[in-house]
């Protein structure tokens, strides 16, 4: 039987709002996860539930105000210090935060902007922008974002990501001001993405409907510990936690 081996681990990360040793509220409190090789993994929970600061922890991105209580980090085994992961941001790891379109430079065109993600052929750009649904990607890559709708924003990303080839993307929230028929859109291309380029993919989201359908694993936190793991099969068969099983009787009401 094929194992997956984790690509990232984490052990016992606990985020301050304050200086480390004084007694401020924890932010994130004894977090250990594991992120496995070629899989989509998802951290799901409500606003402020400390999702976002999970991801951003990962890409050494947190603000001077929080401070790290404790935590361990290894990637593929390697010791890794917020140093070290910061290093590897924009490189083995991406970090794509919420809102595509505050991601994007407003002043230059797509296809400018693809040259941020290594150096690629128009050719290479508009095979991946296809890939991604765009029927004109020429005029695409001759747009500037503000010209770009939400979801259009979003799938450029995807596709920049796509030539870039990250060994692990991290997408916060980007199913975000998204439709209902944009959110499943997306979310299959982010399964795509994974599929196709075996991409590791960790996504940050309060919209667990559409996880559930998209990942292999999930992390539910809340009030910044997991209070719950598991496959989304074993979830919502069995939820133990809850909260969770709160989200698992909402969720019925959509069937």
């Amino acid at each position: 039987m094929f194992e997956y081996m984790d690509l990232l681990q984490i052990e016992d990360l606990t985020l301050s709002a304050g200086i480390a040793g004084e007694n401020c509220g924890l932010l994130l409190d004894s977090v250990s996860l594991r992120i496995r090789e070629n899989q989509i993994t998802c951290l799901v929970g409500e606003s402020g539930a400390g999702k976002t600061l999970l991801g951003r922890t990962i890409v050494s991105l947190l603000p001077p105000e929080i401070s790290v209580v404790s935590g361990t980090f290894r990637f593929r085994g390697a010791p890794m210090d917020l140093c070290r992961l910061r290093s590897l941001r924009g490189n083995s790891i991406l970090f794509l935060p919420q809102e595509a379109s505050s991601s994007l430079n407003p002043v230059l065109k797509i296809k400018r902007q693809f040259t941020d993600f290594g150096k690629h052929s128009q050719e290479d750009m508009i095979a991946v922008l296809a890939r991604f649904g765009f029927d004109d990607p020429e005029r695409i890559l001759l747009s500037y974002p503000c010209q770009l709708s939400g979801g259009e924003a979003q799938r450029c990303l995807l596709a920049m990501a796509a030539l870039a080839k990250p060994e692990l993307l991290i997408l916060d929230e980007p199913l975000r001001s998204l439709d209902e028929d944009l959110q499943l859109q997306v979310a299959g291309f982010i399964q795509a993405l994974q599929r196709e380029s075996g991409i590791t993919v960790c996504v940050i989201s309060h919209n667990v409907r559409v996880m559930m359908g998209i990942c292999h694993y999930i992390y539910v936190i809340l009030q910044g510990k997991i209070v719950e793991e598991g496959t989304p099969e074993r979830m919502l068969a069995a939820p133990e936690h809850p909260y969770t099983a709160g989200i698992v009787r909402l969720l019925g009401s959509y069937r």
